[in-house]
């Protein structure tokens, strides 16, 4: 699902540039890419912690 997110966001981000700046995301995008990354690195440390605790069994 994430990589599907990344890909709207991407072809969103073509057509949707700041008008002040081109070269940069607009701020919709900017807050949608700043809350994927938050998620991503949430995920990462909670599988990470996963992995290192012995199985409960």
């Amino acid at each position: 699902m994430a990589g599907s997110t990344n890909e709207i966001i991407g072809k969103h981000g073509v057509y949707c540039t700041s008008a002040r700046n081109p070269a940069i995301p607009a701020l919709d995008l900017q807050a949608v890419m700043h809350q994927l990354a938050g998620a991503k690195e949430l995920i990462q440390s909670v599988m990470q912690e996963l992995a290192s605790k012995p199985d409960s069994k």
